[in-house]
């Protein structure tokens, strides 16, 4: 039997052999011109790209435009090795995954036939279909005139292409089982569904088989390199969990479709014409594809699409989602060279179990209550914290932020000066009870808070993230109030500090929230609920207070602060 298979194996690799000397003529001869353009395509991958379009399995002619021209002149940076990963985002019906999973791979091999990769998408069909389309490129008789007698395929299957020179190239799903492979270039193209984006849980495990899995299949580590190219759809998505880690050896390109100058993308200088490159659009409004996408199409989409799923596919902005608890716009931004009269400091925490990749975040917000000229309490964020920390070494933390709310240095000596919070409010779950005991017994007294019951009647609260939601909803009025303030930067305060920043990108994305940014937005809808049961926060009755600037009537004098020094701290 054993016999037998190798045999009929044999003997299915000769047929393949035999199919592809069809089509590349053991006696052909270049002429010099065609021995020129060769090696142009070889120096130009431009044209190459434009040369070989219709041989890479698509039913749309190629429109040479901005998107084509740029895609070339960052594939070949990436290979010259300017940069080891390459972030790229386009609109739907551009030509993403021809570009990068069919033709750049062929590409690869007519350059270095022994290179290997392994390309995955979030579906083995399309990952299936991309390879396909990529054997019949390499097969058409056009690749195989110039590049025939460089290499022969050896193995064609679904998922593995095979040539004769130890080149390879792994097709999978990103949940595959071939995710284990490895090569010189990992490819990874619309790893994230759109259908995703609004499951965190999906992208969380996403990016767990990015971050732990596909970033240690590199055959040659000094020399690997990495493609994720795709439409956002969340800003938890591949691309946002990779930028999020600050890597300097990436590269970052987003076209959107209409251009906006505030996001106008900026990459790399290109050894190429030693430039930065930069969109070269310079009106707003400006469409990637005219000769595609007309005015007309472009508000068809907006209208059935809607404009949290058209930012993110077609604009490369997940973050403007209209399904958002919370808007940007409802928080206000303290922009007074003097503190607001601060008269009680509420520090929450909302706190997890342990550290393992698969728990929550501890986290902490402390904050500022005073009154307005209306003679109506707002809230001031003073401070965050956010961590993964052991039982102990989390207690400790605790215990340095109610002495000192600004002492967040975990590198340096605890601060022998005392700024302590009035009231610290301590989520009664998780270990929260044992925290609330243990530091009592170090003479720090917590509040111990439970939050509000949902309806146990209501199916469609399906888990505990559901009921996070309805308790932020709940406190939305007040936000939308002009409630929340937070601290601006001196001396223009035309931007928040950047962990006020950080604050308000989490809660304008929440629940949507990366997973390390959700307890943060817990802790502030504790705070607000707490107050709400002392009667010290509710909703302005008249649209009018919020038109009308409470503190126009203030200066510096006018304030008796209780509590000295309360924006010492530069963050």
């Amino acid at each position: 039997m054993i016999l037998s298979y190798n045999s009929s194996l044999s003997t299915n690799l000769l047929k393949i052999s035999e199919q592809v000397k069809l089509l590349r003529p053991e006696n052909y001869i270049l002429t010099d011109d065609q021995v020129k353009k060769r090696a142009h395509y070889e120096k130009d991958i431009k044209s190459y790209l434009i040369d070989f379009w219709d041989e890479a399995g698509t039913n749309n002619g190629i429109i040479p435009d901005i998107s084509l021209e740029c895609v070339a002149e960052h594939m070949k940076a990436l290979m010259d090795g300017e940069f080891k990963t390459l972030l790229f985002v386009m609109p739907p019906r551009q030509g993403k995954s021809t570009l990068f999973s069919v033709m750049f791979p062929a590409y690869l091999w007519l350059i270095n036939p022994s290179t290997r990769m392994l390309t995955s998408c979030y579906a083995k069909d399309y990952a299936y279909r991309d390879n396909y389309n990529m054997q019949q490129l390499i097969k058409s008789k056009l690749y195989q005139q110039y590049w025939g007698e460089k290499f022969s395929l050896t193995t064609v299957n679904q998922s593995r292409t095979r040539n004769d020179k130890n080149g390879a190239r792994i097709a999978t799903s990103i949940f595959g089982r071939n995710v284990g492979e490895g090569g010189e270039y990992v490819l990874l193209d619309d790893v994230n569904q759109v259908a995703q984006m609004h499951s965190p849980t999906m992208l969380e495990n996403t990016n767990r088989i990015v971050s732990n899995i596909l970033v240690t299949r590199q055959n040659m580590p000094s020399k690997t390199k990495f493609v994720i190219a795709q439409h956002r759809c969340s800003h938890l998505d591949a691309i946002g969990s990779w930028l999020s880690k600050n890597d300097k050896s990436t590269c970052y390109v987003n076209l959107p479709m209409e251009y906006e100058i505030k996001r106008r993308s900026v990459s790399v200088s290109l050894k190429s014409n030693k430039i930065i490159w930069a969109d070269p659009r310079k009106k707003e409004g400006e469409l990637l594809a005219p000769l595609r996408y007309d005015s007309e199409s472009i508000e068809f989409l907006k209208t059935h699409m809607g404009k949290a799923a058209y930012s993110a596919l077609y604009q490369g902005n997940p973050t403007m989602d209209e399904a958002a608890i919370f808007k940007e716009e409802w928080f206000r931004m303290w922009s007074y060279p003097f503190a607001p009269p601060i008269t009680q400091v509420i520090q929450s925490w909302d706190t997890a179990i342990s550290t393992s990749v698969d728990s929550c975040y501890s986290s902490c917000t402390t904050w500022g209550l005073f009154k307005d000229t209306t003679n109506s309490y707002n809230m001031i964020l003073l401070n965050k914290w956010s961590g993964k920390k052991e039982w102990t070494e989390l207690r400790q933390m605790m215990l340095r932020l109610a002495f000192n709310y600004n002492d967040l240095n975990e590198e340096d000596r605890p601060t022998r000066i005392e700024k302590k919070p009035d009231i610290i409010l301590v989520e009664a779950k998780a270990n929260g009870g044992s925290l609330i005991q243990s530091l009592a017994r170090a003479g720090v007294n917590c509040v111990k808070y439970n939050p509000p019951r949902t309806n146990k009647n209501d199916k469609t609260i399906t888990n505990f993230e559901d009921a996070k939601a309805i308790r932020a909803r709940l406190i939305a009025p007040i936000v939308e109030s002009g409630r929340v303030w937070v601290k601006a930067i001196p001396p223009s305060f035309e931007d928040p500090y950047p962990s006020a920043k950080s604050f308000i990108k989490a809660c304008v994305t929440f629940p949507s929230s990366a997973f390390d940014s959700r307890d943060v937005v817990d802790t502030f809808t504790m705070t607000v609920d707490w107050l709400q049961r002392q009667g010290k926060l509710y909703t302005l009755d008249d649209i009018i207070g919020r038109q009308i600037n409470p503190f126009d009537k203030y200066d510096n004098k006018s304030f008796n602060l209780t509590k000295k020094g309360i924006f010492d701290v530069k963050n």
